[in-house]
């Protein structure tokens, strides 16, 4: 494979990350945002477990049937329910968001419970940060010095 295409293709790859990085940003923060300003609180009642997926480092999802105002619908949580028993939601739409937890005051906090944990939430805040900083300056190096990285 020539030098430059490989190297022109490193750099392609670097990018189109960063824009698949930025959108799934906005995504949440998009969201969190939503479910803050415009969700709507509810009760849910669990009517029976589905089944659950395991998504490696990012841990299980737990898939339910649920009941929220008169509409049975599945939906995936972070965290394990009990069957028979009544939770809160923030529910953004015509159920087309759900949040397991009530409506928090802040926008922060409803990143938070979006999220699943504090943990996760800063562990994106910080990645997303090092991102804004870091990433302008070495998308430029390496464009600049695309021609001499495989020599």
């Amino acid at each position: 494979m020539n030098i430059k295409l490989k190297s022109n293709l490193v750099f392609a790859m670097v990018l189109v990350s960063a824009i698949v990085m930025a959108v799934l940003g906005f995504y949440l923060v998009k969201t969190s945002y939503d479910l803050w300003a415009y969700g709507v609180e509810k009760e849910a009642h669990i009517i029976k477990y589905e089944h659950s997926t395991y998504h490696g480092k990012a841990g299980n999802t737990y898939s339910y049937q649920i009941e929220i105002g008169g509409e049975i619908i599945s939906n995936d949580f972070k965290s394990k329910l009990e069957e028979g028993r009544t939770y809160f939601v923030v529910v953004l739409g015509n159920n087309s968001e759900i949040m397991l937890g009530k409506k928090e005051p802040t926008l922060f906090k409803t990143f938070i419970a979006y999220m699943g944990n504090t943990v996760m939430a800063y562990i994106c805040i910080v990645m997303y940060l090092f991102f804004i900083v870091f990433l302008p300056k070495a998308l430029i190096e390496l464009w600049q010095k695309r021609n001499n990285l495989y020599s």
